[in-house]
């Protein structure tokens, strides 16, 4: 499997649905308003992967949960609040195969393409997680 699946069970929690090689049992303890917009996925973090979760929350900001084997840490990343009301949050990264650490050789941290879209101001926003800190690159021209 290329990356973490999750599933929205009762409009309240999500739940991790698995992993081939190394599962993430511990699901964050997170209570989402109805209809919150979630996604998730996975990072290179120095010689390791570090999982994302970011949803939207009732105040209208995107708030981040993320975990590097060390349990869930949450944040509130500066570029990714004041969103539009119900906006879709949408992240794309490179895929990272979670298998066999023998196998594994993770690209050079430099070549990290986690990027994500929003809406904000009736625009679609485009942030990039680079190194701990989310950058927004700007408005994503539509024409």
């Amino acid at each position: 499997m290329y990356g973490e699946t999750w599933n929205l069970t009762d409009a309240t929690e999500a739940s991790l649905i698995g992993n081939v090689y190394r599962p993430w049992r511990d699901v964050p303890d997170i209570t989402l308003p109805t209809g919150a917009h979630f996604t998730a996925f996975k990072a290179q973090r120095g010689d390791d992967l570090t999982i994302f979760f970011l949803y939207l929350d009732e105040n209208n900001d995107i708030q981040q949960l993320s975990n590097d084997g060390g349990g869930w840490t949450p944040s509130s990343p500066e570029v990714m609040r004041g969103v539009d009301e119900g906006t879709d949050i949408a992240c794309i990264n490179r895929v990272f195969e979670d298998l066999d650490p023998q196998f594994f050789e993770p690209p050079p941290p430099e070549t990290n393409l986690a990027r994500c879209y929003f809406q904000r101001g009736g625009h679609v926003v485009e942030v990039q997680l680079q190194s701990d800190v989310w950058v927004d690159l700007g408005i994503v021209p539509i024409p």
